[in-house]
């Protein structure tokens, strides 16, 4: 779904949180980058993970990816 909206929307707002504006674009990318960010961790297929985030936007990219 977010995908979709990036490519068909980009810049259309998908997050609005405490003054901070993520659009879909942005959304999107941060999104991507967390299954990178894991493998370099070591983390597997299976393996659980705890999310924490110090803004609810971020927190919204975690649970995207």
């Amino acid at each position: 779904m977010v995908q979709g909206h990036a490519r068909l929307r980009p810049d259309a707002v998908a997050v609005e949180s405490g003054g901070t504006l993520l659009t879909y674009r942005e959304l999107w990318h941060r999104a991507i980058a967390v299954p990178a960010v894991l493998d370099e961790a070591g983390v597997g297929a299976g393996d659980r993970v705890v999310l924490w985030a110090d803004r609810p936007a971020r927190t919204v990219a975690g649970t995207v990816a």
